[in-house]
């Protein structure tokens, strides 16, 4: 499938383009086509918020500069954010809604009337609150409206030879249950969990999820022996910061 080709045909009566950039697979193949088809008058808004992981947020940034996509970042904080940390049935409509927000902005200061997120074909928009946030500011979705699946997408990323490593880190707060509300804390408490387990064993395929003092390790049924052959150590570390740790054995997918 030709990406590229059939997004210039999508995008041929603009004269420039807003994307969401938040430097994961799809954002970023739809902003280094976006950054050719527009050299003059693109912007990709990247949203630094708090529940982003610190690793998520530098690979973003490398990766931004290394296609020499022109990127403006905006960062978010708590404040802006209060209603997420209820981490209720809607916190994602909530988190998408700040960032739709701040891309709109970014939008209007150059002069930029469209906006588009890199939401793909092979998406469960049912299932994602974020949609009707993104309706709300009128997002507009090319690989949707194009029928390009995650599959197409990963396949163009492969050719774009990236030096970088896409960090395919969610949001920190898909580690407390719904329900549950949280702060920075428990998020940074998260986070240094995760950097420990990688340090100890080198997985590439890593969630840790937190309930009250409970730390559930889960990472690809592949790397699952990685963690068993540490076990006794991640429980060690992990009582030193306040968590009994135990391993899913059922894995993490994506």
């Amino acid at each position: 499938m030709d990406i590229e080709s059939l997004l210039r045909t999508y995008l041929k009566d603009l004269d420039g383009v807003a994307v969401a950039y938040s430097g994961g697979v799809d954002s970023t193949v739809l902003l280094n086509i976006v950054s050719k088809l527009f050299p003059k008058k693109h912007v990709g808004v990247f949203v630094d918020s708090p529940l982003l992981s610190g690793r998520q947020r530098d690979s973003a940034l490398r990766i931004a500069k290394e296609i020499d996509a022109n990127v403006i970042i905006v960062k978010l904080s708590w404040d802006d954010l209060s209603d997420v940390m209820r981490n209720d049935e809607r916190r994602c409509y909530h988190c998408k809604r700040a960032i739709y927000s701040a891309v709109q902005d970014v939008a209007d200061d150059f002069d930029i009337d469209v906006c588009l997120d890199g939401e793909n074909a092979s998406d469960d928009h049912a299932g994602r609150p974020g949609r009707k946030a993104a309706e709300e500011f009128s997002m507009r979705s090319p690989f949707c409206d194009l029928g390009i699946s995650r599959h197409d997408v990963v396949s163009y990323l492969k050719g774009m030879n990236l030096a970088e490593t896409l960090v395919k880190d969610t949001c920190m707060a898909t580690r407390i249950p719904t329900g549950t509300s949280f702060s920075e804390k428990e998020l940074r408490s998260v986070e240094k969990c995760e950097c420990l387990v990688r340090d100890i064993t080198g997985v590439k395929q890593l969630r840790v999820r937190i309930d009250g003092g409970r730390a559930r390790i889960l990472t690809s049924p592949d790397e699952i022996t990685l963690l068993d052959d540490a076990e006794s150590q991640l429980c060690s570390e992990f009582s030193k910061l306040g968590f009994i740790a135990e391993i899913d054995r059922g894995g993490y997918y994506e």
